[in-house]
């Protein structure tokens, strides 16, 4: 999915307040089972072919993945998987699912047919997140301590290109034909950019100035429109596909993560982490005509990070990361319907949909819990939402992700060159845009 999901990179360095205690599980559970019948000429049979939806969620301080079976809205697995998995890509035919370790600087290849790891796969340094091709043949991931993308062929689970990017790439949008891949540049900080990758031939042709801090991305199913969160503003990006430019610019919540584009493209929803709500977007007016509000244990609220929509659009499901829980929301009704425990800090989700079978039973072996750090905080501002901003938590807030984005650049300057140093193209910008 994109996702994420501090927006993307927030997500793979911030270790917050362990919550004392968690959000008791809703008594009553969402369930839905659906059913796709077809007719064989030749039989006066029905053929039925059953369809299940499971919402796969990276939990950073547990090195796993939960499994979530959205007919009830319980983990039916936990997989263990690679070191400080951040990121988590589903396959579009539901068979595969990538968790991407931010800390071991690979990917973990998990069957859904079994939840088990089938394989592993290098990466570059920092891997934040990733997102398959439309056509599910390749999948891209954002290395944000090598300002690359490693290209992954889906079919062998081999990287087969390293494609340079810009400054601390986090999450990857591709347009619906599969022709260009725009990528948050969380590193260009103040000066933010977002860069547009060529697909055919795997280079980067343009860069977007757009806010502070960018990190979560979506393309609206029409391909005329990207929207990138400026987790260090208050605001939304809008970029035109044709002239690869900002086009308007929306106001949301404190600390926008990640964003998701339902499938009619009439709404885009934002995890705004620092106002523990998502803000939803009206494409056809860009303002925000819903803010629907999440829960989470005092002190740490939920801090909404990466975000997920079911194809039929009736549900988002949003990591919570300072809550270590997973929030279902239903969109008919813009309200949270169910919220129930995962691992250790929570980062993405991303849904996986197969027409046979399913997951396998829960995992024997049990998720590794962690305790957290609170991050230090200076007398710095992040943005001057600080100064803007009456509410003091949202400040203390802001100023908590300004020292962990000084620390994790220092980290990023310290590992500029992976250990295993990728084929990376020549950079060439050109004046050729998506038509």
């Amino acid at each position: 999915m994109s996702r994420s999901r501090a927006g993307n990179y927030i997500r793979a360095g911030r270790r917050d307040r362990r919550c004392g205690s968690r959000l008791p599980r809703l008594a009553g559970v969402l369930t839905a089972v659906i059913l796709m019948a077809g007719f064989s000429p030749t039989s006066a049979a029905q053929a039925v072919t059953t369809v299940r939806q499971f919402a796969y969620v990276s939990n950073l301080d547990a090195d796993s993945v939960s499994v979530i079976d959205t007919a009830d809205e319980t983990v039916v697995a936990t997989v263990p998987v690679g070191d400080r998995p951040n990121g988590i890509a589903a396959l579009p035919d539901g068979s595969r699912v990538y968790a991407i370790n931010f800390g071991s600087d690979d990917v973990s290849v998990i069957s859904t047919a079994t939840n088990t790891v089938i394989g592993t796969v290098d990466a570059g340094t920092r891997p934040a997140d990733a997102t398959a091709t439309p056509d599910g043949r390749f999948l891209y991931v954002a290395d944000s301590g090598s300002d690359t993308v490693t290209v992954i062929d889906t079919a062998t689970d081999a990287v087969v290109d390293t494609v340079a990017a810009g400054d601390g790439p986090v999450e990857v949008a591709f347009t619906p034909d599969g022709r260009y891949a725009y990528v948050t540049d969380f590193f260009a900080g103040l000066a933010g950019t977002v860069s547009v990758i060529d697909t055919a031939t795997r280079i980067t042709v343009a860069t977007i100035p757009v806010g502070a801090y960018p990190s979560g991305i979506t393309i609206t199913p029409d391909g005329r429109y990207v929207y990138s969160t400026n987790f260090g503003t208050t605001t939304v990006s809008v970029i035109s596909t044709t002239s690869n430019s900002v086009v308007d610019t929306v106001t949301v919540g404190a600390a926008p993560a990640d964003a998701v584009v339902g499938p009619d493209g009439s709404r885009v929803y934002v995890a705004d982490m620092f106002s523990d709500a998502v803000s939803v977007i009206s494409t056809s007016s860009n303002t925000v005509v819903d803010t629907i509000p999440l829960s989470g244990p005092a002190p740490v609220d939920s801090g909404p990070n990466g975000l997920a929509i079911t194809p039929d659009g009736s549900r988002v499901y949003v990591a919570d990361t300072f809550a270590d829980t997973t929030s279902m929301i239903s969109t008919a009704v813009g309200t949270v319907a169910d919220t129930g425990d995962v691992g250790s800090r929570p980062t993405d989700v991303d849904i996986a949909r197969m027409e046979t079978g399913g997951p396998s039973a829960p995992s024997s072996t049990p998720a590794r819990q962690e305790s957290g750090g609170v991050v230090s905080s200076e007398n710095e501002n992040l943005t001057g939402m600080v100064a803007t901003t009456g509410d003091a938590g949202v400040r203390q807030k802001v100023r908590d992700v300004h020292t962990f984005v000084q620390q994790v650049k220092k980290r990023h300057l310290d590992h500029r060159a992976p250990t295993r140093p990728p084929k990376v193209r020549r950079l060439r910008l050109t004046t050729r845009t998506p038509s």
